[in-house]
């Protein structure tokens, strides 16, 4: 192990990844997200914008990396410190440089993957899911779905999601109604609640969930 991968492990020794398995942390030009042998890092410039491309990059396979443990969380510590896109993947770049200076068959298999997504459908940076548990509905709102459940028809249990057609321009309208009108929802019926969106023109496909 180099002396400088050394130093980095030690550095962070003891230190905790605010990142856990699983989940992800951003600023304003960044996303990072963490699973066990891997990271993945998406450029917001673009993000929610239509027509546009966010670029991703993803580094995986760390199990491979000698000291992985290390390894990953003083990536993890470095990548969000970064401030652009472009210094997060010369971080990462940096990163597979020391592990491929060990050697060894099995350190190769650690790599580095560019992709691009739709800027739609990633989220911009600071959008944050919500969840109303309200007194006679449950609502729940991220980028890319939402769904209201009725708490009061436990027989019937109707449930409202975005319509099958048409329906996935519409959330992000549902999303910033909700926003608007979260104190009001939280006394809502389900009726009411759906009679609402009918009128601030979302479309919505509505079901029994007993069925």
């Amino acid at each position: 192990m180099s002396d400088r991968f050394e130093r980095i492990a030690s550095r962070v020794a003891s230190s905790i990844l605010a990142v856990s398995v699983g989940d992800m942390f951003e600023n304003d030009a960044i996303r990072v997200q963490r699973w066990m042998s891997s990271l993945r890092v998406w450029d917001l410039t673009n993000a929610g914008k239509r027509g546009k491309r966010v670029d991703v990059i993803a580094m995986y396979n760390l199990d491979f990396a000698p000291d992985a443990t290390h390894l990953i969380k003083a990536l993890g510590n470095d990548l969000e410190k970064a401030r652009s896109f472009r210094q997060a993947k010369r971080m990462m770049e940096d990163a597979l440089v020391e592990i491929e200076s060990v050697g060894g068959d099995t350190h190769r298999q650690v790599n580095i993957a560019e992709d691009t997504e739709r800027g739609v459908d990633v989220a911009p940076a600071g959008f944050k899911p919500v969840k109303i548990n309200g007194k006679k509905v449950y609502i729940e709102a991220d980028y890319k779905s939402f769904v209201v459940r009725d708490k009061e028809d436990q027989y019937n249990l109707p449930t409202c999601i975005p319509a099958v057609r048409g329906g996935k321009a519409d959330i992000k309208v549902f999303y910033r109604w909700v926003m608007d009108n979260e104190n009001q929802l939280r006394n809502m019926s389900y009726s009411e609640v759906t009679s609402g969106m009918r009128k601030a023109g979302i479309r919505y496909h509505s079901y029994c969930a007993m069925d």
